[in-house]
C-alpha cells in the first residue's frame, strides 16, 4: 500500500485487514529490506509517495491516531507499556506487555479474529540483548491504532484482547 492510500481519511475496512498469509509475506519482505539496508542499499522514494506526503492532512492523522489510542487504552491500560496518552503523543500503535509464554498465543488468537498484530523487531543473530531488552522483545505486542482505522476497530481489538485474557487462557 502506498503512502497515498494510508492518508486518505477513510476508515480501514475489514477487507483491508492483513491476513496471516499476508503478514508472513510482509515479514519476509521487511526482513529482506532490512538485509538490503544493512548492506548499504538505499534509494529515493517514489514520486507519487513524495507528492502524497506533501498533501497529507497531518492534523487529521494525528487526531485519528490519538482518538484510536485513547479507545484502545480503555481496554488495555493494565497491559500498556505507556498507559497515559500525553498531549504531544501521536502513536502508530499501542504497545502492550504480556507474559512471554502467552505472547504467541495472543497473536495467534488475534490473527484468528482477523486482527493484524505485528512484531516489529524480531531478534536476529546480530542483536546483543540485555535482560531488560530481551524481556521487551519477548513480551511486547503492538496493537495498531493508525489513522486507517476507526473507533469500531479499536473497540473490536480491545475487546478481543480482554476476551483472550478472560476466557482463552
Amino acid at each position: 500500500m502506498s503512502l497515498a492510500a494510508c492518508g486518505n481519511g477513510r476508515d480501514f475496512s475489514p477487507e483491508d485487514m492483513p491476513s496471516a498469509r499476508s503478514e508472513k509475506r510482509h515479514l519476509r519482505t521487511f526482513s529482506e529490506a532490512e538485509d538490503l539496508l544493512e548492506q548499504g542499499a538505499s534509494g529515493p522514494a517514489a514520486g507519487e509517495d513524495i507528492s502524497a506526503a506533501h498533501h497529507l492532512d497531518t492534523a487529521l492523522l494525528r487526531q485519528k491516531r490519538r482518538e484510536n489510542a485513547a479507545v484502545l487504552l480503555e481496554y488495555v491500560r493494565n497491559w500498556a507499556i505507556f498507559p497515559t496518552l500525553f498531549p504531544e503523543d501521536c502513536p502508530l500503535f499501542v504497545p502492550i506487555c504480556v507474559p512471554a509464554e502467552k505472547r504467541d498465543a495472543l497473536r495467534q488468537y488475534l490473527a484468528e479474529q482477523e486482527i493484524y498484530c505485528p512484531v516489529y523487531w524480531p531478534v536476529s543473530a546480530l542483536h546483543r540483548l540485555t535482560a531488560q531488552t530481551r524481556m521487551i522483545y519477548e513480551t511486547e505486542v503492538s496493537l495498531l491504532c493508525d489513522q486507517r482505522y476507526g473507533a469500531a476497530e479499536m473497540h473490536r481489538i480491545g475487546q478481543a484482547v480482554q476476551i483472550f485474557f478472560k476466557e482463552v487462557v
